[in-house]
């Protein structure tokens, strides 16, 4: 078992609550498939927009698309580093980072 295993079970247990309860409102388009395709493609994507244009809500029916049809566990991180702590080589994980641009602001204040 890896060491982080429970931390994150408890961790997410909650927020998939939370994103499964909402899941009626997605509404599937040509927005949600080029994601898809370009997560697949890429491994890595990043959702931009205006406060209130829906980037955390799609990010998380990203999740739970991969969750539900590819068997990938979703994983909510706080912070980038965090990946290295949770991540498990043959494991399919996708991981969700909110407000990632303040992490980025954080290390430029840092250099």
């Amino acid at each position: 078992n890896h060491p982080f295993q429970k931390i994150t079970h408890n961790r997410n247990k909650g927020w998939l609550k939370g994103i499964g309860d909402r899941r009626n409102s997605f509404v599937h388009t040509a927005q949600a498939d080029a994601a898809i395709a370009s997560l697949e493609k890429n491994d890595i994507i990043i959702l931009t927009g205006p406060p209130k244009s829906g980037k955390t809500f799609n990010a998380e029916m990203l999740a739970l698309y991969y969750a539900g049809n590819l068997d990938f566990e979703p994983i909510k991180i706080d912070d980038p580093e965090e990946v290295e702590k949770f991540y498990i080589a043959d494991k399919k994980q996708i991981f969700i980072l909110l407000c990632w641009m303040m992490h980025i602001n954080k290390m430029s204040y840092m250099d």
